[in-house]
């Protein structure tokens, strides 16, 4: 089977538990876990780098453990997956990111051959291109077509003052074009902590600030991790809305610490990379403060914008954000599971097991 159901399990432990109850508006339903035809039940995935619905409800998966992309029906029936190993048309190397766009396009990024492919609904590949010289692992948060995104750029692009500390490194959102010189800022966020080890390499701090935004329809939403505040402008640049998210900032145990720093390491698909940001983190100190919030989305079908409360507990509330400090509508999810997207009436996640493994899984949406 390729599509597995949850049933009994999904009545006793979901539907019935007030933790997965209506605290507003979101009530969300447990439906089962996407499978390819290739993976066994008891592998998961390995490497999802991206998923996404395409316009029609389908769902398009970009794995980087078997350098495939995988398509399934809107109610998560396999269908088949295209891509291999390799440096040919519609071939995979290292691939690192997967977004679908808009129109229905979809484009992949594969970092080993500096190559943005570009496929159909269905999975054909259609053309590749080349990245601008601007373009440097930053984060492609939405695309009206295969060639006009919108970026938040937040890598380092020079050198620290001193290593061995911690550097936050100007970020901004921004409209860009992967052929054409288009490059206008939207917002200019302070940006991301990194930290500089005296050894050799770099990380994102753990629990540091980051610089936070999504987009949709037309809308950005960007903030910071540590601030209440998120400012959402369409993207002509023009700001159209404050919102905010209710709470404080806690104190950073050691406990927080050691748990964010290894699951920052196990985030990383490739063992040598793991490596590395495991010998950098080991020189690092702990922030402060935790992050008031980790994750950021744009309603592609309402224009709401959400944000997941940090939280180290077993569960993670995601509260849609008003205009005043009062989030009342809400819907809880699994820490470890992380939202990849919405549609009308579904929501996709990605989680996180303890073994390495990974598992989508489908819920039902009602907002």
């Amino acid at each position: 089977m390729k599509f597995l159901g949850l049933g009994a399990l999904i009545c006793a432990a979901f539907v019935g538990s007030s933790a997965w109850a209506q605290t507003g508006v979101g009530v969300l339903t447990l439906l089962g876990q996407l499978r390819a035809a290739d993976i066994r039940p008891e592998e998961g995935f390995s490497g999802v780098v991206g998923a996404g619905f395409l316009p029609d409800g389908s769902i398009i998966v970009g794995d980087a453990g078997r350098r495939s992309l995988h398509l399934f029906t809107s109610a998560g029936r396999y269908v088949k997956s295209v891509g291999r190993s390799g440096k040919g048309p519609g071939e995979f190397e290292e691939l690192r990111w997967l977004i679908a766009c808009a129109d229905g396009s979809v484009s992949t990024y594969d970092s080993s051959i500096d190559r943005i492919s570009v496929f159909t609904p269905l999975g054909t590949y259609v053309k590749a291109f080349a990245t601008p010289a601007w373009y440097l692992f930053d984060t492609v948060l939405s695309c009206e077509d295969a060639e006009d995104v919108v970026i938040l750029q937040d890598h380092p692009r020079s050198k620290p003052l001193e290593r061995g500390k911690s550097t936050r490194f100007p970020a901004v959102v921004a409209r860009a074009n992967w052929t054409r010189p288009l490059f206008d800022t939207v917002r200019a966020l302070r940006g991301t902590e990194f930290f500089f080890a005296k050894v050799r390499g770099y990380a994102d701090l753990p629990l540091g600030t980051r610089a936070m935004a999504a987009s949709s329809r037309g809308r950005i939403a960007t903030g910071e991790s540590s601030d209440t505040m998120v400012l959402v402008y369409e993207k002509n640049s023009r700001h159209i809305d404050s919102l905010y998210l209710r709470g404080g900032r806690a104190k950073t145990t050691s406990m927080d610490w050691e748990k964010a720093r290894r699951n920052r390491i196990e985030l990383e698909h490739e063992a040598s990379t793991r490596k590395q940001f495991k010998t950098v983190l080991e020189e690092a100190d702990p922030p402060a403060f935790l992050p008031v919030f980790d994750a950021l989305l744009v309603d592609k079908y309402s224009t709401a914008v959400w944000a997941r409360r940090f939280s180290q507990s077993d569960l993670s509330a995601w509260v849609r954000l008003g205009r005043v400090a009062s989030n009342r509508h809400a819907f809880m999810l699994p820490t470890n599971v992380q939202v990849m997207d919405v549609s009308a009436s579904m929501l996709l996640g990605l989680r996180r097991n303890d073994d390495g493994t990974e598992d989508l899984l489908l819920y039902k949406f009602r907002r």
